[in-house]
């Protein structure tokens, strides 16, 4: 034995390449063994069964895709907005259910062209989208299968399934159906379809997954057991751990100092941000951020990671780390494209990278009544009185400055909402939120005029709230028909378009219509 090792060692010193292709060669060779091995046990033992792969393969995309609800209508309703939210796409959106009223709740009819794995999707979250309540025994579902069904759907070929998930059920993604003749499967997503007691179901006991056989688990462990040994004899060839790094490394993790990359996965990299921001390493966060991280103004944005450090303590008092620290995977909630926000408030949003913080610590929020109390007190007293709260500041391209101000309606009233029905039901993502009714004030002030002084133009309008994103569109207009019009900074650099009348070309020195590009840009800085 130890003959074969120094013969390995020395093939690993002296012949790389050869010894290289050698241990992938033994190790497709033992793959396809095992994976061989493994096939015949379960065909032997009755276990090599349907799983939802083969039943999405075979689907035939024909017969009745239907829900039955006895719940409110508005728990109905507020159930399929969820879900398509959940799984629409920018490329795809998921088309709503047809809803009618029967005698004992409501009927949600998909379309034949839905797949079996998003029939069962659908079954589920109609059952759990309420964190509180579960519908358990409220929704049935019934999925139709057609004559002439082929592969994995040939067993239940013109059967009609009966589709719910039993009271008992503690798993959460588990679909139970039972054919004409009182057999009953429970479906696992991304899973086995296998077949359950019947009679146990109805005594309110779920079936115990079985357990997997104990041969093939150890032929894959003997597997994984031979590739380590490989690995570990070719280790000091491609990979150099010293003992001080090692030290070093043990001492970082005991110190709560991960400056390793997170694993990235939809969820994994949940965890990283929320263990970070807990402990308080701020440095160790900077490469899974996307700066700059947006504050509302006038509280200056986070444009990197200096700053983004030297501002951490402020941004993430004592009490949000400590409940970061609680590390509760419930507070993360999945927003489709959106990613995942952390808290009903959204306080945190992370895609690939942790890209706003909605979060508003006491010291921060205190900073921002002063810089408004400040901004305001800086304006000719013809702008600083009311319930004006700034809401932005540009640069033209030609040296103009542009302030925005914002006022909510004291008497709100629904002729006044300027949001899209999509933007509604959708989170606003920019760091100023509006409700939809506000009132703007545009004051433009020339290259070179007095910024305490009267503006050299002032024009009043609404921001156009719209789409699932919730975009802003903003309109400026006053008496003479005069139009100012620009985008959303939130989301994209937008150019501010002007069309003006001869009054405001003689004002402003410029043609009848033009375009103007703007750079964000802070008040304060400016009159300093």
């Amino acid at each position: 034995m130890n003959m074969f090792f120094d013969i390995i060692k020395i093939m690993s010193r002296d012949y790389p390449e050869m010894f290289n292709f050698l241990i992938i060669l033994a190790l497709i060779i033992v793959a396809i063994i095992i994976l061989y091995i493994i096939h015949w046990w379960k065909k032997r033992t009755g276990q090599w069964i349907t799983t939802m792969n083969h039943l999405i393969k075979d689907e035939t995309w024909v017969g009745k895709r239907v829900i039955h609800a006895a719940m409110s209508r508005e728990e109905i309703d507020r159930a399929i907005d969820e879900f398509v939210e959940m799984y629409s796409t920018e490329e795809k959106s998921v088309q709503r259910p047809t809803v009618t009223q029967d005698a004992e709740g409501y009927t949600l009819t998909l379309p034949s062209t839905i797949g079996y794995n998003m029939f069962c999707y659908w079954l589920i979250d109609m059952v759990y989208f309420d964190e509180e309540k579960r519908f358990n025994k409220q929704v049935t579902a019934w999925y139709e299968v057609p004559e002439d069904a082929e592969g994995a759907w040939k067993p239940f070929a013109g059967e009609t399934l009966k589709c719910f998930i039993p009271e008992s059920d503690d798993d959460y993604d588990d679909v139970y159906f039972t054919t004409k003749d009182n057999l009953c499967f429970r479906q696992e997503m991304d899973g086995p379809l296998k077949p359950v007691d019947a009679e146990e179901l109805k005594r309110g006991v779920t079936p115990v997954k079985k357990k997997k056989p104990l041969i093939p688990i150890m032929l894959q462990l003997l597997f994984w057991g031979m590739a380590f040994i490989f690995s570990l004899l070719t280790i000091n060839r491609y990979f150099v751990f010293k003992e001080s790094d090692a030290d070093s490394t043990s001492d970082t993790l005991r110190m709560q100092n991960v400056n390793v990359s997170y694993v990235p996965t939809d969820t994994a990299k949940l965890g990283w941000v929320t263990r970070l921001i807990a402990c308080g390493n701020a440095k160790a966060l900077v490469p899974m951020m996307e700066f700059p991280i947006r504050r509302k103004y006038p509280l200056h944005d986070i444009v990197d990671a200096n700053e983004f450090t030297q501002r951490f303590d402020e941004i993430f008092d004592e009490a949000f780390r400590k409940r970061m620290a609680q590390q509760n995977p419930a507070e993360w909630h999945n927003h489709g494209f959106r990613g995942y926000c952390y808290g009903k408030n959204g306080d945190l949003w992370v895609y690939d990278k942790l890209y706003i913080i909605d979060y508003y610590s006491p010291q921060e929020q205190k900073r921002y009544e002063q810089l408004v109390k400040e901004e305001m007190g800086s304006l000719h007293k013809s702008l600083s009185g009311g319930d004006w709260r700034p809401y932005g500041c540009f640069k033209t391209d030609n040296g103009n400055i542009i302030r925005v101000d914002y006022a909510k309606r004291k008497v709100f009233n629904a002729k006044n909402m300027h949001v899209a029905s999509a933007a509604k039901d959708s989170m606003q993502l920019q760091p100023i939120k509006l409700r939809g009714d506000e009132v703007l004030r545009m004051a433009i002030y020339t290259k070179g005029s007095d910024l305490h002084g009267i503006p050299t133009l002032i024009m009043y309008g609404r921001v156009e709230i719209s789409g699932t994103i919730c975009a802003r569109d903003h309109q400026f207009t006053d008496e003479k028909g005069n139009c100012v019009t620009f985008g959303d900074p939130f989301h994209e650099k937008e150019d501010l378009s002007m069309f003006s009348e001869a009054e405001i070309s003689r004002k402003l020195h410029q043609p009848h219509s033009y375009e103007r590009k703007l750079t964000p840009c802070y008040w304060l800085d400016l009159v300093k």
